[in-house]
């Protein structure tokens, strides 16, 4: 069993869309029940849709009830930058992005 204080990382990868979205949102609620301080990566990410981000919002704001750390580390593409900025999400006050 994993400390619980310890950081989590997950490596999300490939398409994080509405034909995915109820595995990603399995995927996040298991890995924040191993942690207090979940970080995810984008960099393998090709393509999100507002589906996607609805599952990774809906995991902050659980790990915010749940008074646990989400944010994320490592490059994002491009293209998954743009849909950010197209939902209105470039301030990232949502998840916090470490170095």
């Amino acid at each position: 069993m994993k400390n619980q204080s310890e950081q989590y990382v997950l490596h999300l990868e490939g398409a994080l869309t509405i034909r995915r979205v109820q595995e990603l949102k399995e995927v996040l609620l298991q890995a924040l029940n191993k942690t207090d301080h979940l970080v995810i990566t984008f960099s393998k990410v090709v393509d999100l849709d507002f589906a996607g981000i609805q599952a990774l919002y809906a995991a902050s704001i659980m790990a915010h009830h749940q008074k646990k750390n989400f944010s994320a580390r490592g490059e994002v593409p491009e293209r998954i930058q743009e849909v950010f900025k197209i939902c209105g999400l470039t301030n990232r006050s949502w998840i916090e992005f470490l170095a």
